[in-house]
């Protein structure tokens, strides 16, 4: 059986969507970054961007806080070959942080 048919419908959905935008290569991260206010910029940074909405995500919701993106980034930071990421922008309210933990813990 696989991880995603073990997950609740919202996340094995998720992981599906991130499976069919994201390359092989970005698909497991090895850092998962939440960028509040401070880090926004933070995205600017990752290489081979792919850029996720929440809004397209079953189970994430839009930022709880004005002016922030709503969006997984995936990619790739650091020399050379990099170190593949992904960073969430935007803040979410706590309970939906503990859902985004247990997605990254499925994913990673």
């Amino acid at each position: 059986m696989s991880a995603a048919a073990e997950l609740p419908d919202a996340f094995a959905s998720t992981l599906q969507t991130i499976n069919e935008r994201v390359p092989e290569k970005l698909r497991t991260p090895q850092i998962a970054i939440v960028c509040g206010s401070g880090l926004s910029t933070l995205a600017e940074s990752i290489r081979d961007k792919v850029i996720i909405p929440y809004a397209d995500l079953d189970g994430f919701v839009a930022s709880t806080v004005s002016g922030q993106i709503s969006s997984l980034a995936f990619g790739l930071v650091g020399e050379g070959e990099g170190v593949p990421v992904v960073a969430m922008l935007g803040r979410v309210s706590r309970r939906a942080v503990n859902c985004v933990r247990y997605f990254m813990c499925a994913l990673m």
